[in-house]
């Protein structure tokens, strides 16, 4: 059998930069996965982590995040310090990083008037409650549960796309990592 493959001019290859930030509930546990091309635009790229683990709980949490780096970074150790002294209280977690995205949201989403320029909190939220590792959405000031998969950033179509096609509810973190 000869596989062909469509030639794409050289132009097109490099395209625009895409993030990919997918989370899969299993029904083991909770994977994160995400590209780690970093790409300041019109200037260069570079390979780095988009997951994050917030250090210093004493339960799991990470998060993945896309859109801008710093921006993303700063509101990860906003969220990580609201989880640990929220954690250290016993009160609830999810309605502790609600607000905390509630408050990160009002500071900077009208920082800028373009629309390209906006600053959203777009992330995935692995976390464990009660013992069993959950998987949260966030954009913006919304947290939402997600019951199967969600994925984020430019990629999202894409991802999304191929994930509904191979995803199942049943399969194990090993079985997820594979596809």
């Amino acid at each position: 059998i000869q596989h062909k493959t469509r030639y794409i001019p050289r132009s097109l290859r490099r395209g625009l930069p895409m993030t990919i930030a997918i989370g899969f509930r299993c029904k083991d546990g909770v994977l994160l996965c995400a590209d780690t091309q970093m790409t300041v635009p019109a200037t260069l790229k570079y390979l780095d982590n988009k997951i994050a683990r917030i250090v210093g709980t004493p339960s799991l949490h990470f998060i993945a995040y896309s859109g801008r780096e710093d921006f993303a970074k700063m509101c990860i150790q906003r969220l990580g310090k609201r989880i640990y002294d929220t954690e250290k209280a016993g009160k609830d977690l999810v309605q502790a990083v609600t607000i905390e995205c509630t408050a990160i949201h009002s500071e900077y989403y009208r920082a800028y008037d373009d629309l390209d320029n906006k600053l959203q909190l777009t992330l995935l939220l692995a976390t464990n409650i009660e013992g069993k590792m959950k998987l949260f959405g966030i954009r913006g000031p919304i947290v939402w549960p997600i019951r199967y998969f969600e994925c984020i950033g430019c990629g999202t179509y894409f991802a999304h796309a191929i994930a509904s096609d191979l995803y199942r509810p049943e399969m194990t973190l090993l079985e997820a990592r594979v596809m």
